[in-house]
């Protein structure tokens, strides 16, 4: 693991606020997990260059980002309505 791959996986907190703030503006819920794997890749995509990283392998970590960020989202998600329902 290089220093490409840290900044690429450092992107699933901006993914998590992006849907975020999509979903505050309306996106519908079925759409949040594709919108956070596209901007993973796109987010990768655009750092690629600037950490010297080839393409492929910058789109396959996007992919991997947004699904870390639709998943984390589900399990915070899960947590929080478990915990309001033992209060």
């Amino acid at each position: 693991m290089d220093w490409s791959d840290y900044f690429g996986l450092a992107s699933v907190p901006v993914i998590i606020a992006l849907v975020g703030l999509l979903r505050w503006l309306k996106l519908p819920t079925d759409y949040a997990p594709l919108v956070a794997v596209a901007a993973g890749v796109a987010w990768n995509l655009a750092v690629a260059p600037l950490v010297k990283t080839e393409f492929y392998p910058a789109a396959l970590l996007g992919v991997i980002a947004g699904l870390a960020a639709a998943g984390l989202y589900d399990v915070l998600k899960g947590a929080v309505k478990s915990l309001q329902q033992t209060e």
